[in-house]
């Protein structure tokens, strides 16, 4: 299966997200540049579908949310 990535900034950080359709995870990343021990947070499909994004990252622009639900929608067909 296929899998996304997308980037944008926010303020002063650059923030990330690798969508991992064949194995079901979201990857969101924190700070890009940064060498920080905790700029990740990984959800399954479900807790993404339950809770939204991550409260350690801020919600992407609209053109990448409509990306992302557009590529969910295509993994489930």
């Amino acid at each position: 299966m296929k899998q996304y990535a997308w980037i944008w900034q926010t303020n002063d950080a650059v923030y990330g997200l690798r969508l991992d359709l064949a194995d079901g995870l979201l990857e969101w990343y924190d700070a890009i540049g940064c060498d920080c021990d905790d700029n990740t947070a990984e959800q399954t499909l479900a807790q993404y579908q339950q809770t939204g994004v991550p409260n350690v990252i801020p919600i992407p622009p609209p053109d990448i949310l409509a990306e992302l639900n557009q590529a969910l929608k295509t993994a489930h067909r």
